[in-house]
């Protein structure tokens, strides 16, 4: 299984180097990163909230407007790091289209069993 474009995955290598060894090694953070990057709207909008201090994600909701789509990703992202959002599956298959959905399904994988 392909989780990477080769610019998803030189913007992933970028994000996961700012922070320290053990948040690399997460699978929460891995995951994170893995959609953060993976969307060019996260990328723009949403991955400046993340530090090595950790993800402000209540910040970035309240400081940014997302498609209905992407709201769902970050949300998805949100949910499988720290679970401080509130999310259903059901979000998903109404509201990606197929490559948010990949992305989407990639991420349950990698938090499940991290990068290898």
């Amino acid at each position: 299984m392909s989780l990477f474009t080769e610019s998803h995955h030189i913007l992933y290598n970028e994000a996961l180097q700012k922070l320290n060894s053990y948040q690399q090694r997460s699978h929460e953070y891995q995951t994170l990163i893995y959609v953060l990057t993976g969307n060019d709207e996260l990328v723009k909008k949403a991955l400046p909230y993340l530090t090595d201090g950790g993800f402000s994600s209540d910040r970035c909701f309240k400081e940014q407007d997302f498609s209905r789509g992407t709201a769902s990703l970050l949300k998805l992202a949100v949910h499988l790091y720290n679970a401080n959002e509130d999310f259903t599956p059901l979000e998903l298959v109404e509201n990606l289209d197929s490559d948010s959905f990949q992305l989407a399904m990639n991420a349950v994988y990698l938090r499940k069993y991290g990068m290898k």
